[in-house]
């Protein structure tokens, strides 16, 4: 054990897996030092996992303290230090009694060792505990209810009041007479003059081609009404459109070369 000056204290020498602390106190700027050799059998090692564990017999909470990366490069004794600031750190402003635990494992030993090295006594300075409030004021304990708990019930806002499905029915009717007025005079006064439609086989087809694409456009463009959103409706609008300009590119190509070849 070491003072704040870094003067000795007291020391003691053992072995695993006698203790080696008898309950001597250990204040606020003191530290407690533990150098050990580790040994395999006849070997001497140096142990992968190494800590050191203060833990409060009051509360059960623990503070540890590992060997370093730069320590475990040389060879020599290993030290581990705990003082009452790594404390703290993990436990908060705790006094009281600690059991110091010594942990060591490696790859090449079948188990790992837990060496109990005594206890001490960690006294806080009085001043500092009747200027701080406590860390844990008080606790409460209850049941554990496995019970099924009662169901989440949302409640959300009330749907905005709607026209009659008959309103709805009757201005989608009015939009759509344009289009059976233009359609009734195509096919009746007007007529249908189909003399200009290709007679030879490609040209034909893709004359067929265009007017079913015009038909499809036109059935996107209705489902897009009805029932399609728009990320629905764009790829197959863009299908559609693409399917209208390669048909109608080749068809109206031979229209415009056959009446060059009539004139």
């Amino acid at each position: 054990m070491y003072d704040t000056d870094g003067s000795l204290i007291s020391s003691e020498n053992g072995n695993f897996p006698s203790a080696l602390l008898a309950n001597p106190q250990l204040l606020t700027a003191q530290r407690i030092e533990v150098r050990l050799s580790t040994f395999l059998g006849e070997e001497k090692i140096r142990p992968q996992q190494l800590q050191l564990i203060a833990e409060s017999r009051a509360s059960g909470l623990s503070a540890f303290a590992q060997i370093s990366k730069r320590d475990a490069v040389f060879n020599g004794p290993i030290t581990l230090s705990m003082d009452a600031a790594l404390i703290k750190k993990f436990t908060g402003e705790q006094a009281g009694l600690f059991e110091l635990y010594l942990l060591a494992a490696d790859s090449s030993a079948s188990q790992g060792l837990r060496w109990n090295l005594g206890a001490f006594e960690l006294v806080a300075p009085s001043a500092a505990v009747a200027s701080s409030s406590p860390l844990f004021k008080s606790a409460t304990s209850q049941e554990l209810s496995l019970s099924q708990k009662p169901e989440i019930r949302h409640i959300f806002r009330a749907a905005a009041r709607r026209p009659p499905a008959a309103v709805s029915v009757f201005f989608s009717a009015l939009v759509l007479i344009p289009l059976v007025a233009v359609l009734a005079y195509v096919f009746g006064p007007l007529g249908v003059n189909a003399k200009g439609f290709p007679t030879a086989f490609a040209p034909k087809m893709a004359a067929v081609a265009f007017h079913i694409s015009l038909l499809a456009m036109v059935g996107v463009l209705a489902a897009f009404w009805i029932k399609w959103n728009l990320l629905q409706t764009i790829p197959v609008a863009m299908a559609a459109g693409a399917a209208i300009f390669v048909s109608g590119y080749f068809s109206l190509g031979y229209l415009a070369s056959h009446s060059e070849k009539q004139d």
